[in-house]
């Protein structure tokens, strides 16, 4: 039974305290291996095409052209019980400014409106921006899903795992309403986000799968 009743603890995490934050996350990992992650971006400013190589295209030229604003991590074990008190992690970047960086002014405005979609392809993109020093992501799609592969080695994505789950469609918020999870603050927070995928993989796992989906493992949705 997931440890989630009581309130969470949500963890801001700024440039001042990151190092301790990163090295309070290490000490920990191995206890909870399982790791949800959400980004909130500005939007796209060029359109995605339907072909995967083309939409991948689309996906790298936003994510190189624009800043993160926040990335959500949670935490949990096998069972789903969270770290320190039931803690998730939301990483605040200070980067990006709507008066002079590109945006999609309705996706700022959401942001907004939530204090401050659900689209895994853009989410690991932008992860994967930081993580590689702000390089340009690759040229191709094959050699995205290698570097994909390269810094998480089992990946899924709950967006592809729904397509096998009968009766489950629809964005993250209606996915948690139908599986019965609750959601702890604000939509479209990194950290409230990373804790509802979370919940819902873990519903997935244990009542549609009955068990890790190994089958889906590694598909990124819409880059299949």
């Amino acid at each position: 039974m997931l440890s989630t009743m009581a309130p969470l603890e949500i963890r801001e995490v700024w440039k001042e305290n990151m190092e301790e934050e990163f090295a309070l996350i290490a000490s920990i990992i191995d206890e909870y291996p399982y790791v949800a992650m959400d980004t909130e971006f500005p939007g796209a400013v060029l359109a995605s095409l339907a072909r995967s190589e083309s939409k991948y295209k689309s996906i790298k030229a936003n994510a190189d052209m624009m800043h993160l604003i926040q990335l959500g991590m949670t935490l949990s074990d096998e069972e789903g019980n969270l770290p320190l008190g039931n803690s998730i992690w939301q990483f605040n970047f200070c980067e990006f400014d709507p008066d002079c960086h590109p945006h999609a002014e309705d996706s700022i405005d959401l942001l907004r409106n939530s204090g401050i979609d659900f689209q895994s392809s853009y989410d690991l993109a932008y992860l994967l921006s930081i993580l590689n020093d702000k390089q340009p992501l690759p040229q191709t799609l094959i050699e995205f899903k290698t570097l994909i592969r390269k810094f998480f080695p089992v990946l899924f994505d709950v967006k592809h795992l729904i397509k096998y789950c009968e009766g489950l469609y629809g964005g993250l918020d209606r996915l948690g309403y139908t599986l019965g999870v609750q959601r702890y603050g604000n939509s479209h927070l990194a950290g409230s986000d990373s804790h509802l995928t979370l919940s819902v993989f873990l519903r997935l796992k244990r009542f549609y799968f009955h068990g890790v989906p190994y089958d889906y493992e590694g598909v990124v949705f819409g880059l299949e």
